[in-house]
Formats: structure tokens, C-alpha cells, sequence
């Protein structure tokens, strides 16, 4: 099996060995000629869907993960592998599959997904498998605990367990009731937030930061943007939990005709969208679960506010096709604002043409700042 790996995933340098001893128990524990539908939950490149689908070449095999830069890996890997078939899906854990319907069910369960969304997949998992189908999970030392009390709470059978000093396998089937809450699974911290004058109502979820706290970054933006203004389109990339996106809505006092999201990370969107509708601005919500400036490019024209998270991955050709695509999407006397570290802000903002510089804060080596182009 030849795989390709990214900086910007988990596992960059190696497939990890949490997933060697999650296969290692496949290997020894299924038949797998009796296997014939299988998801692999939270993907990442492929590894444990791609060597299943070697194993099986019968089975129906779906990769499944929130990140699309991690579906772009696993289509890619399964070309490499010559892997034709495989079926490759956004989503969020379990949402929106369909009870009972696969043999196996595999996951490399994320750390730091949050505990009732842990004991949630962990309660459910083995409704959405055939009545002889099984889950398959690998989770970390620290979590072996928390998931053998929520199996004993849920009254699964464990079929298998191996454990040694990093990580835990576990094979389990059970019964129970389907329970879809939807978002409101990752909810974590209600509470209102302050930006400089403004205040807003935000719910954060498990699984991104900034949860209970405003970042200082999107302080130093704030603090960018004081004076300008700007209505019509805006386009917001990697929001994350919608700090930054309600405070706009206070802050800017030209009503947004579209507001557009952007992000590899589904959660992102979700939470995104779920706080702006709370704001009760009459405007469209675009959501874009895209991993590359080039699929930008595709999707969007005539942009009026354009805001980028800069987070590059590394040893990667970046800037410029990210200034590419600024050019190509804002309007006529858009504005754009950018927001990382300042080495990586520099190049952005050398040889500009056509554009100017109309707002610059810099922190503790972090810049945020403001062009317009014209």
C-alpha cells in the first residue's frame, strides 16, 4: 500500500500507530470475505479504508471525514492504489448515515473530538452496522477509560480489546435507539463576547478553539478594521467557531447581501452558520467546504469584504496562488483582510498593484491588515 501524506493532516511523517494496531487487530480478528459494506469514520488520507479495500476487494468501502483536504487525500491515495470505487463523503461522525447498514465500522476515534461526542459515537455506532456487523475503533491510552464506561453504560458486548502503552483497540457490537441530536452534539459554552465596543451571542462547540474565550487575533483584526465599513458580499475564509463573522455583523453597518463561508473543516461552516442565523441578519449563508484557493476561484465572483485566516501549510507553494485568487474574486474597490503571522502576511503585501494598504496592526508577531483594491 503506497500512500501519500500531507503536513496539514494527522499522522504527517508516518501512518501513525494507533492505525497499525487497529489493523493489526482486523487482520487477526475478521473474515473478511464476510465483509461486503464497511465506513471508515474520520478518514484522514485513507489508511485504514484504502487497506481494508485491499483486503476485501468485494466490500462497498466508505471513507468518511469532516476535513476536505483529507477526502482530496484519500481520492488521491486511492488512484495511487488503483483503487476505483471507493466512495468518499463529507461528514460529521455519525450524522446522516443510515442505521444499519454496514458490516464493519471502522474509526481511529480523535482525541480531542470532546467527550459527549466520543460517548455519543461510542453509544451509537453499532446501530448504524448489519445485525453480524461490528465496530472497530483505536483511541488513545488516555480515553481507554472513558470508552470502556460508556460501553458498559451502553451495554455493548466487546468482542475483541487490545491494549498497550499508547493505545487501546476495541471490537464491539451492541444494541439501542437511534439518536441523531444533530450540531447540538458538539455544543460546549454559550456566552456573550466582547470585541473593543461590540458584543455578540455566541455558541462554541468541542473540537475547535477558542470555545470560552476570544483569540487575541481576532482582537488584533477588530482592532484593523475600526472606521472601515463595507456591505455586499463578504466572504469569510476558515471562521472557526464565528467569533469574528458575528462581530462583523455588529461592527460593519452596511448589511451584507451574502455572506459566504469558507473552510476545509466542516465544523467550522456548521458552527458559523448556526451563530450568524442567531443574529437574525436577513441574508444569504453560503457554505463552502472547499481545501485550495484554485476551487475559490470556481465558486466565487464580485466579492466586496474578503477576510483570510492565514494558516499555511508547510512546504507548500502558497502565496501565490492565495494572491492569485484575491485578484480574481474581490469587485472593483473591494476590500481584503488578512490576519497571521507576519512573516507569512509579508509576502502577501509586497509589490502590490492596483491595491493599497488601508489599515495595519501588528501583536506579538502577528499582523492584521486591510487592503482595498482599486
Amino acid at each position: 500500500m503506497n500512500l501519500s501524506l500531507s503536513m496539514g493532516l494527522f499522522s504527517s511523517n508516518d501512518i501513525d500507530a494507533g492505525s497499525r494496531l487497529l489493523l493489526k487487530s482486523m487482520a487477526s480478528e475478521l473474515d473478511f470475505s464476510t465483509i461486503n459494506t464497511a465506513v471508515d469514520i474520520g478518514c484522514g488520507i485513507g489508511t485504514l479504508g484504502i487497506a481494508l479495500k485491499k483486503k476485501a476487494p468485494q466490500c462497498k468501502v466508505l471513507c468518511r471525514d469532516r476535513d476536505s483536504l483529507a477526502l482530496d487525500f484519500t481520492e488521491h491515495n486511492c488512484q495511487v492504489n488503483g483503487i476505483k470505487d471507493m466512495l468518499i463523503q463529507r461528514g460529521l461522525f455519525l450524522q446522516d448515515l443510515e442505521p444499519k447498514s454496514f458490516d464493519l465500522l471502522i474509526c481511529n476515534v480523535p482525541a480531542k473530538a470532546g467527550k459527549p461526542v466520543i460517548d455519543h459515537f461510542i453509544d451509537q455506532a453499532p446501530l448504524y452496522c448489519l445485525p453480524h456487523g461490528r465496530v472497530a475503533i483505536v483511541v488513545v491510552q488516555p480515553l481507554r477509560q472513558q470508552v470502556e464506561t460508556a460501553l458498559d453504560s451502553a451495554g455493548h458486548k466487546i468482542l475483541f480489546e487490545e491494549h498497550n502503552k499508547m493505545y487501546s483497540v476495541f471490537h464491539f457490537t451492541g444494541a439501542g435507539e437511534i439518536r441523531n441530536p444533530g450540531l447540538s452534539l458538539y455544543f460546549r459554552h454559550e456566552d456573550q463576547y466582547h470585541i473593543y465596543d461590540q458584543s455578540y451571542n455566541l455558541t462554541t462547540v468541542f473540537g475547535l478553539a477558542d470555545f470560552d474565550q476570544i483569540s487575541w487575533k481576532d482582537q488584533l483584526t477588530g482592532e484593523t478594521l475600526r472606521g472601515i465599513n463595507r456591505g455586499g458580499h463578504w466572504t469569510l475564509v476558515d471562521p472557526g467557531q464565528g467569533h469574528f463573522a458575528c462581530y462583523l455583523l455588529k461592527a460593519f453597518s452596511g448589511s451584507p447581501r451574502k455572506i459566504t463561508l469558507i473552510s476545509r473543516d466542516l465544523l467550522q461552516l456548521e458552527i458559523t452558520a448556526f451563530n450568524l442565523k442567531q443574529g437574525k441578519k436577513n441574508c444569504e449563508i453560503e457554505k463552502l467546504h472547499l481545501s485550495s484557493e484554485e476551487q475559490w476561484m470556481e465558486k466565487l465572483k464580485d466579492v466586496d469584504f474578503l477576510h483570510i485566516n492565514i494558516d499555511p501549510i508547510p512546504r507548500t507553494a502558497w502565496e501565490e496562488p492565495l494572491s492569485i485568487t484575491i485578484n480574481q474574486v474581490l469587485s472593483h474597490n473591494g476590500l481584503y483582510c488578512l490576519t497571521g503571522r507576519s512573516k507569512d502576511v509579508q509576502p502577501l503585501t509586497k509589490n502590490l498593484k492596483k491595491s493599497q494598504i488601508i489599515g495595519d496592526k501588528r501583536f506579538r508577531g502577528w499582523r492584521s491588515v486591510v487592503i482595498k483594491k482599486t
